[in-house]
């Protein structure tokens, strides 16, 4: 994507995002940007730059939430269920959720035509899913992510977008948890049938 010229065809959500900070560095300055800040850097002459990556609660907060595995025996006909429940235990709405997520992350690439029917689920195990085990995995991750809220407002001493930052780990996260049951082939398609 070009930031100085966005394709607003391509990238429609482009147009809501607020207005960027610019700046620029000079020779022995330095540049904090906090976690998960999406950022975008062009050199105005020939530089040398370091990247520095600090351990920070909220690193931590999403490491704990990636590390939550599935629970043992779940394969794709549990994906709905799943992400639906988990998406309401956390505050979001499905179908919303993952309409959005379809549209700004796959939409853009022209993906599109997959279907349901043509999908081929692969997993490694047919057996059912312990309902005591499922409830552990959903209260874990929504621990998780309960504690990445307060954290944040915490650590900020400020009101931000923390949805922002709970909705790319969320949308991170389904992915994940897509990829390992039907492959990267067809997240696309096993995400739009959790609508």
């Amino acid at each position: 994507m070009d930031l100085d010229s966005p394709d607003s065809s391509r990238f429609p959500l482009y147009g809501s995002v607020e207005a960027p900070i610019e700046f620029e560095l000079a020779p022995g300055d330095a540049l904090f940007i906090p976690p998960f800040w999406f950022h975008h850097v062009e050199c105005l002459s020939p530089s040398v730059s370091v990247n520095v990556f600090a351990e920070s609660s909220i690193k931590l907060g999403a490491m704990r939430l990636f590390m939550t595995g599935l629970p043992k025996g779940h394969d794709e006909r549990n994906l709905r269920p799943l992400v639906r429940s988990f998406l309401i235990r956390i505050g979001f709405d499905p179908t919303d959720f993952i309409s959005k997520l379809l549209e700004s992350r796959y939409a853009p690439l022209g993906i599109d035509g997959e279907h349901l029917d043509d999908i081929q689920f692969r997993s490694e195990s047919g057996s059912e899913v312990d309902a005591a085990e499922m409830e552990v995995t959903l209260e874990s991750l929504c621990f998780c992510i309960e504690g990445i809220r307060r954290v944040v407002h915490v650590e900020e001493g400020r009101e931000r977008d923390v949805e922002g930052l709970v909705q790319v780990l969320v949308s991170h996260l389904l992915e994940l948890w897509t990829v390992q049951l039907v492959g990267p082939k067809r997240v696309h398609g096993a995400l739009r049938g959790c609508l």
